[in-house]
């Protein structure tokens, strides 16, 4: 080191730190870094100059642990002291890129044998949502997935989630099923008046066409509510 770099380096203890951080993850050290220095190298690449190490230490301040910082909604990382709305959208991306990845590599070549399969599979894919959505699993003849999309915003109703619509999607993709899905943010997973209707509705459209209709889920947390199970298990209790 020359005797001017070492002038810098004693005025300026974090002179070249990024730069440092980078080589060790191009070595192959990226294993070694802390939950801390993991996110402060992530931002750097959303905050140019500021000190991210003191940053990523707010984050874990705040949320406690990485995993809980990556699973609240990002944001939330807006109310941490240096995170702006450019951070909180990279966040965003991030979970988002995790999340497919991590479903896309569940669901190549899966094939669905149970409701509890299908049920776990939603409550991954609704995990973190904080709004309500509408999804449409799509199977084929072997129930193989074809697609999976969100199809509605919003509380489930008949207005706000066309059975047309749904039917259109189904023969397009050549299906043989479907499952409909939504989430409650809530955390309260029972069906409401909407969701009975909306899943009466569908029931007898699709049945017209022969397409199966094998469940309407709704996602609450943790949990699942089968709507079908539950209304055939609620009619058999009114005449036992």
């Amino acid at each position: 080191m020359v005797e001017s770099d070492m002038k810098k380096a004693q005025d300026n203890p974090h002179e070249g730190h990024r730069e440092r951080m980078r080589k060790k993850i191009e070595n192959g050290f990226v294993d070694s870094f802390t939950d801390v220095e993991l996110i402060e190298v992530l931002l750097y690449y959303v905050i140019k100059r500021s000190n991210t190490n003191v940053v990523a230490h707010n984050v874990i301040d705040k949320f406690g642990t990485l995993r809980n910082a990556f699973n609240v909604d990002a944001s939330a990382w807006e109310s941490v002291d240096g995170i702006g709305k450019s951070c909180s959208t990279f966040v965003a991306l991030l979970r988002e890129i995790n999340k497919r990845a991590a479903i896309t590599d569940e669901t190549a070549e899966k094939r669905f044998s149970s409701i509890e399969q299908i049920g776990e599979y939603f409550i991954k894919k609704f995990k973190g949502m904080t709004e309500e959505k509408v999804m449409l699993l799509m199977l084929d003849n072997k129930n193989a997935v074809i697609d999976c999309k969100i199809i509605g915003n919003g509380t489930v109703s008949s207005s706000s989630v066309s059975p047309r619509s749904i039917v259109k999607l189904a023969l397009t993709a050549n299906a043989s099923s479907i499952v409909l899905a939504h989430n409650h943010p809530s955390g309260d997973a029972s069906p409401s008046n909407d969701d009975i209707m909306l899943t009466r509705t569908l029931r007898r459209a699709l049945g017209e066409l022969e397409l199966n209709f094998i469940e309407h889920i709704i996602v609450a947390d943790d949990r699942y509510m089968p709507i079908i199970s539950y209304m055939t298990r609620v009619s058999e209790l009114d005449y036992s």
